[in-house]
């Protein structure tokens, strides 16, 4: 029987027909059971398992390493504006790093050699270098604009790289494109030709008002006055509602004690407190999230545009993070 199963024996002995007579004994049904012969089929099943499983690894592994290649032979290098490579790929950031790190080693070395051979020379530079990088230098010169840098709280003694290049260009009245990492003082690159700009432009008008007056034209000085101060002189424009609250708090700052104010005007708060403030402050500045400023300069969608922000006196405008508006 083969479904009989009998570990314990290692054969099974022939059944005896009981219709046969005479005591001959029937071979039918006779069989033996090996269990060696079970257990290397088994082995063999294993193994041949195994080595199926092997292959289809390697195929894996062979279509990882095709794909690999195929992508490394469809990489190209990516050029900047002037034709130069930029690095990409490990072996051309790990060239680069070796040739950069080569340079400024080199550098270093013929710094130290230069300092120590003319120490005094090397600090009549390092003066001359110091004085270019006063604000003076770069046309400010309202005084408490200068003392408010340099205070404590601002902690600005000096401008910075992005400042030293973009301020000059920004009092000229020139169109300013600054890109620089955050943290780089670029809220100041254009923050304080606004404030002088507007300063000087306050300044200016008190002396045309009080000579119209000493004219004898104080009707006229009076409707310079209302249309002066009604007007904004410069809009910044940020991405979120976050960096306008900063961009104001370093606008506040910068304006203590110069008569200037900054207004916030964000989504999330009600449109009429934002309108009612510039009514009353009549700010100079109004910082904002592009929503919020588009409904103060163009009206809000079916109500009275009559309300909107006069844009008569504005100076800057300035799109901060630009590429997140």
């Amino acid at each position: 029987d083969d479904d009989d199963d009998n570990e314990d024996d290692d054969y099974r002995a022939p059944r005896s027909s009981s219709s046969s007579g005479g005591g001959a004994s029937a071979m039918t049904g006779n069989f033996f059971f090996r269990p060696e012969a079970a257990a290397a089929s088994e082995e063999a099943i294993r193994v041949k398992a195994e080595e199926e499983e092997t292959k289809r690894e390697a195929k894996r592994e062979e279509r990882k390493r095709k794909r690999k290649e195929k992508a490394s032979a469809n990489l190209k290098p990516m050029l900047d504006d002037r034709g130069k490579e930029i690095y990409l790929t490990l072996d051309q950031a790990r060239k680069n790093v070796e040739e950069h790190v080569a340079s400024v080693s080199s550098s270093s070395a013929a710094a130290s050699s230069s300092s120590s051979s003319s120490s005094s020379s090397s600090s009549s530079s390092q003066r001359r270098k110091k004085s270019v990088s006063d604000w003076e230098d770069l046309g400010i010169s309202h005084p408490t604009l200068l003392s408010n840098l340099r205070s404590k709280s601002m902690g600005c003694p000096a401008p910075l790289s992005v400042q030293d290049r973009a301020v000059p260009a920004a009092l000229g009245g020139n169109d300013v494109l600054i890109s620089a990492h955050t943290g780089s003082g670029k809220t100041l690159a254009f923050l304080i030709p606004a404030a002088q700009r507007a300063l000087f432009d306050a300044e200016a008008e008190v002396e045309r008002r009080e000579g119209a007056e000493g004219g004898g034209g104080n009707g006229g000085g009076g409707g310079g006055k209302k249309k002066k101060d009604d007007g904004v002189k410069a809009i910044v424009v940020a991405p979120g509602r976050e960096l306008a609250s900063q961009i104001v708090s370093v606008a506040r700052d910068l304006f203590q004690g110069t008569g200037l104010t900054a207004q916030l005007a964000i989504g999330g708060t009600p449109f009429k407190r934002t309108w009612d403030a510039i009514r009353k402050k009549k700010p100079e500045l109004v910082v904002g999230t592009p929503g919020r400023i588009a409904e103060l300069v163009v009206g809000r969608s079916g109500e009275d545009k009559s309300g909107k922000m006069k844009l008569s006196s504005l100076q800057t405008l300035v799109l901060d993070e630009f590429d997140a508006l």
